[in-house]
C-alpha cells in the first residue's frame, strides 16, 4: 500500500511540507508539489461509500490528474477521461475531502466524502433516467452484487441481471417518478445480520406527455370549441379531460399533435392528457365564458302560489343567459343587460337560483330560502314535490339492521279528527336488543325528491327550523314509559350518501312525548338548533358529506330514523307496541 507525501511551497512562507501520513505496506517517495491549489469545484458521485466503492469524478479539473487521495489514502484510479475519472475507495480511507494531483498541484474538493462503516450499495448512473412502466432501465455503480432487491418508490422493480457494477432491472406497472431505493442484507459490528436501504441521489423519473402550446387561448372558451395541441408522446394518450369533466371527442394528428373539442359541461381547470401510466396537465387554466351571479335579491320568502315572484338578478355576462330556474320551476325573462337580469318564477319557487346559458348553467352561491312548512308524510294528501322514496315510513326487524317490512297498516279511525283520518301504523313486537326504531327514507335519488339522495330544503342556518309529527298509540308496554307516563324517544339523521356504505348520523337530545292513552295524537316539535342536531356551517352545503363527518344538516339528510329508547335493554323483549304516525315536515319559520 502506498503512502503519499505531498510537499508544497508559499510564496511568502517557503517551502512548506504537507504530509498525507497513509499507513501501508512500503514507504513512498516524498512528492514535491509548488504551490498547493485548494477549494476547486469538481464533482463527485456518491457522495458516501466503503472501501471498494467506484466514485466517479466529474469536472474541467480532472483532466490529466495522476493522484487521488481520501482523505490520507491514496484510491486507485480505475479509468480515466476527458473530464471525467473512476477511482477505487482504498481501504483504510476515512472521511473527508477528496484530494486530487494533477501536475504539481493539489486540488481539494468543497464537500466531504463520507466512508461508510459497511459496505452499501450504491448507484452512479442510471439509464435512461426517463422511463415508462414495463421498461428495462440499467443502473451502474458498485458492491450492486449485494442488493437482494430494487424498488422505485414503493414498488418493487423485476431484476433481469446483476453483478457488482451493474443492475438491469424493469420497470413496475403503475410506477411514478420517485428514487431508487436498494435492499441489502449487512452485518453489524455485534454480529447480527440486518436490512439496510439505499437511497439513489436522483429519481427514475416517469414518462408522460408534455404539452407545449395550446391554440387558440384557453382564458375565455365555448363549449364546442376546438383546440389544438402540440407536445410529445401524444399518441399514447388514451383520455382527455377538462377540469373533470372527460373530452370525447379528440384526434390524434401524431405523436406531436392531436386536436380536441371541448365537452359540454366544462367550466375552469386544467385540460389533462392520461396515459396508462399517468397524465399530465397544462400549465395555463382552461375558462369557459359564462355569467357570473354578484347578487340578488330577494333573499327569502313564503310560498305566495299561484301569485309569481319577481327577483333581481346583478352579475356580469347576463347577455349569455338563454334562461332562468329553481329548483323545479321556469322562470320568465323580463328585462336583461350584460350586468342586470329581472325574472319572475312561481311563488312556490325555492332553492338555488340558475342561469341557463348554451355553455351549460351557472347556480348561485346562496340559495333562495322558501320558509314555511316542507312536507314528508300526510296520508290525507299527496304533497309536489314527493320527498319521500315509495312507502314514507319504514321499520326494522328485531336484531337486524336491515331494512325489512313488518305488519303495517294504513288505516282510517273515526271520531279522532279530520287531520288523522288517515295514517301510518307500525305493529312491531321488541327484540332483544336494539331500541325500536323507525325510518323515514330519503335516499333513492329522483324518485325520492328533487334534491337527489337528500331531503333538500333552502335555509341558511339551522336556527327556525324544526323537525314535526304526529303520534298517537294503540297499544304500548309499561316498559316504555317512565314514571311520568312519558315515553323517551330520540332522532338521528343519516347524512352519509348510500353509495359510501351508510354511516352514522347525529342524534338530537332525548324528548319525552306525553302518553295520555290509546288514540291521543301528540304533536312534536323538534328544534334543529337547541337539539344540537344542525351546525350552522352545515346548513345549505350542496355537497353530501362523507360518511365518517357524523353531521346532520337538514340540506344533507338522507334519512331519519325515529327511535324508542325506553325499549332499549329495559326488558321489554317480547313486549307488543302499535303505534301510529302522521302529519310529517320540516318547518322553516319567516321570522
Amino acid at each position: 500500500m502506498k503512502r503519499i507525501k505531498i510537499i508544497s511551497r508559499f510564496s511568502q512562507l517557503g517551502l512548506l511540507l504537507i504530509v498525507l501520513g497513509i499507513a501501508g505496506c512500503d514507504e513512498g517517495a516524498p512528492l514535491s508539489i509548488d504551490p498547493i491549489q485548494k477549494d476547486t469545484l469538481f464533482t463527485f458521485v456518491p457522495d458516501h461509500g466503503y472501501p471498494g466503492t467506484t466514485v466517479k469524478i466529474t469536472g474541467n479539473v480532472v483532466s490529466g490528474v495522476t493522484q487521488v487521495a481520501f482523505g490520507n489514502r491514496e484510491g486507485t484510479i480505475s479509468s480515466a477521461s476527458e473530464g471525467e475519472l473512476n477511482v477505487v475507495v482504498p481501504v483504510g480511507a476515512t472521511t473527508g475531502k477528496i484530494k486530487l494531483v494533477k501536475d504539481g498541484i493539489v486540488v481539494t474538493s468543497l464537500v466531504n466524502f463520507e466512508v461508510d462503516d459497511t459496505p452499501i450499495p450504491t448507484i452512479m448512473e442510471m439509464s435512461p433516467e426517463i422511463v415508462g412502466s414495463q421498461d428495462t432501465v440499467l443502473l451502474t455503480g458498485s458492491l450492486l452484487d449485494l442488493v437482494d432487491s430494487v424498488f422505485i418508490g414503493s414498488l418493487q422493480a423485476t431484476v433481469i441481471s446483476q453483478s457488482a457494477i451493474a443492475i438491469e432491472i424493469v420497470t413496475p406497472k403503475k410506477m411514478q417518478t420517485d428514487f431508487i431505493n436498494l435492499y441489502y442484507d449487512y452485518m453489524t459490528s455485534y454480529g447480527i445480520q440486518k436490512v439496510g436501504v439505499a437511497k439513489s441521489n436522483i429519481v427514475l423519473t416517469l414518462k408522460l406527455p408534455v404539452i407545449e402550446s395550446i391554440e387558440p387561448d384557453i382564458s375565455l372558451l365555448d363549449i364546442g370549441d376546438t383546440l389544438t395541441l402540440t407536445g410529445t408522446m401524444f399518441d399514447e394518450v388514451r383520455k382527455i379531460f377538462f377540469g373533470d369533466v372527460e373530452a370525447e371527442d379528440f384526434e390524434i394528428i401524431s405523436d406531436t399533435k392531436l386536436k380536441v373539442v371541448v365537452p359540454e359541461g366544462a367550466v375552469s381547470g386544467k385540460i389533462i392528457l392520461m396515459v396508462i401510466d399517468g397524465d399530465t396537465e397544462s400549465v395555463e387554466s382552461f375558462a369557459i365564458n359564462l355569467p357570473s351571479i354578484t347578487s340578488f335579491l330577494p333573499l327569502k320568502g313564503g310560498d305566495i302560489s299561484p301569485t309569481e315572484r319577481v327577483f333581481a338578478v346583478i352579475g356580469t355576462n347576463f347577455s349569455l343567459v338563454e334562461s332562468v330556474s329553481m329548483g323545479t320551476f321556469t322562470g320568465t325573462i323580463q328585462a336583461q343587460t350584460n350586468t342586470h337580469l329581472t325574472f319572475s318564477i312561481s311563488g312556490a319557487a325555492g332553492g338555488f337560483l340558475q342561469l341557463n346559458t348554451a355553455n351549460g348553467p351557472v347556480k348561485s352561491v346562496i340559495p333562495f330560502i322558501l320558509y314555511g312548512y316542507f312536507w314528508l308524510a300526510d296520508y290525507d294528501n299527496m304533497y309536489d314535490p314527493v320527498r319521500l322514496f315509495n312507502e314514507p315510513m319504514y321499520t326494522v326487524a328485531p336484531n337486524s339492521e336491515q331494512w325489512a317490512d313488518i305488519t303495517v297498516n294504513s288505516k282510517s279511525i273515526q271520531n279522532k279528527g279530520d287531520a288523522y283520518g288517515n295514517f301510518r301504523q307500525f305493529d312491531v313486537t321488541f327484540g332483544e336488543s336494539n331500541s325500536p326504531r323507525f325510518y323515514l327514507r330519503g335516499d333513492q335519488g329522483d324518485l325520492a325528491n328533487p334534491a337527489n339522495d337528500r331531503f333538500l330544503l333552502f335555509s341558511e342556518n339551522s336556527e327556525g327550523v324544526s323537525f314535526e309529527f304526529d303520534i298517537s298509540w294503540d297499544v304500548v308496554p309499561s316498559e316504555l314509559l317512565n314514571e311520568n307516563n312519558e315515553v323517551d324517544l330520540k332522532l338521528i339523521f343519516f347524512n352519509a350518501d348510500q353509495s359510501l356504505g351508510g354511516g352514522y348520523g347525529y342524534y338530537s337530545d332525548h324528548i319525552l312525548v306525553p302518553y295520555n292513552g290509546v288514540g291521543f295524537w301528540e304533536h312534536v316539535v323538534v328544534d334543529l338548533y337547541a337539539t344540537n342536531v344542525a351546525g350552522d356551517s352545515y346548513m345549505y352545503n350542496t355537497n353530501v358529506p362523507e360518511a365518517s363527518s357524523r353531521r346532520m344538516a337538514p340540506n344533507n339528510c338522507r334519512i331519519i330514523g325515529i327511535m324508542f329508547q325506553g325499549g332499549y335493554a329495559s326488558g321489554a323483549t317480547g313486549a307488543n307496541m302499535v303505534v301510529n304516525f302522521d302529519n310529517i315536515k320540516f318547518v322553516i319559520s319567516g321570522e
